[in-house]
């Protein structure tokens, strides 16, 4: 009975349901057990297998993730369109593996403990005004780094080019003793003109390691960018708190181009969040405090984006927020949360 069972016809069907059930007890164990899964799963065996993952792909200078991808989407094609109805359940089952794999090899730190112990800080809630106390704050330290960058003749800011998003990483190790280590280069990938009709500015490879980011947006989000995979790849899962982590590693940079792209997104954020508490009339008010090469930086930015508008970025967003909802991950935006807390506004 167990040799027709395990029988080469359903062995794919029945390894894809035992890891599915596996992955299921296992975030179980890790929400009970949270401090436990933190030293064990995030800063143990998946630290040390990261690590190892990225040291070893971060030996090609092509993404491997990305290679991989385009091979998993043409062979479920080729299934469906040769086996019909039997390929839709190949399909149905092969995702069910790679969800499980992705929730073993990385998707577990979704049941970490907050990133905000790491930083010591007491998170409450926050109220318009703290909003607006952070966005006069950002304004001013955006001011200072914007002057330290050098910019396009159009008055852009141009990234120099060199500077390994890993020092930041270092300089956050040393303050706080947390997100160091030795992990595999982020990798420029080469559809990024298809990443950028999906509005996608980065993707973290969790079966490579290999922070991805879409080299067609401007510089100044393409470091902050470099920062937020990068913090995935140190096992920091909500997107909240990985904009928090890549906030730190950017600030924290020796390099003024990474302290910017830190300063200069965070504001962005801010205010986001403020437009979205209902105060845009104040929100344009403090206009007039921005530095002017700010303000070309970010019209800059809205100008590419507003000009990705696309089916597939509908698509690809509509999928991101059914993903974001089913893991309760965070919102991007939520990073002002972080960010008050951190300059201890009241």
């Amino acid at each position: 009975m167990w040799k027709k069972i395990m029988d080469e016809k359903y062995r794919f069907y029945i390894v894809s349901f035992v890891m599915l059930v596996t992955v299921l007890g296992l975030r179980l164990w890790a929400w009970v057990f949270s401090e436990a899964f933190l030293r064990l799963y995030t800063d143990g065996v998946n630290r040390w297998m990261i690590q190892g993952l990225s040291g070893f792909f971060g030996l090609f200078s092509v993404s491997v993730f990305e290679v991989l991808m385009v091979v998993v989407l043409i062979t479920g094609v080729r299934m469906v369109w040769h086996d019909k109805w039997r390929g839709i359940l190949k399909c149905v089952a092969g995702l069910a593996f790679i969800y499980s794999a992705f929730m073993l090899m990385w998707g577990l730190n979704y049941e970490r403990p907050s990133v905000a112990t790491h930083f010591g800080l007491e998170m409450r809630e926050v109220h318009t005004s703290d909003l607006k106390a952070l966005y006069l704050t950002l304004i001013d330290l955006a001011n200072v780094a914007r002057k330290e960058v050098s910019e396009s003749g159009n008055g852009i800011f141009v990234a120099s080019g060199g500077s390994d998003v890993a020092l930041g990483y270092e300089a956050v190790q040393a303050e706080y003793g947390v997100f160091g280590g030795a992990y595999g280069r982020y990798k420029k990938v080469v559809t990024s003109d298809v990443m950028s009709q999906a509005r996608i500015a980065g993707i973290y490879g969790v079966f490579t390691g290999e922070p991805n980011v879409n080299m067609a947006i401007p510089d100044v989000a393409s470091l902050f960018t470099i920062a937020h995979e990068s913090a995935h790849q140190r096992g920091v899962a909500h997107e909240d708190e990985t904009n928090f982590v890549a906030f730190m590693a950017c600030v924290l940079h020796p390099d003024a181009d990474y302290r910017y792209s830190g300063y200069f997104n965070a504001l962005v954020y801010a205010r986001e969040a403020l437009i979205d508490a209902g105060e845009p009339a104040w929100v344009g008010s403090q206009d007039q405090l921005i530095d002017a090469g700010i303000v070309r930086d970010f019209n800059d930015l809205m100008l590419f984006w507003n000009g990705q508008e696309s089916w597939l970025g509908d698509l690809a967003t509509g999928g991101t927020d059914l993903f974001m909802d089913f893991h309760q991950t965070g919102e991007y935006v939520r990073v002002v949360d972080f960010l008050v807390a951190y300059f201890e506004l009241s």
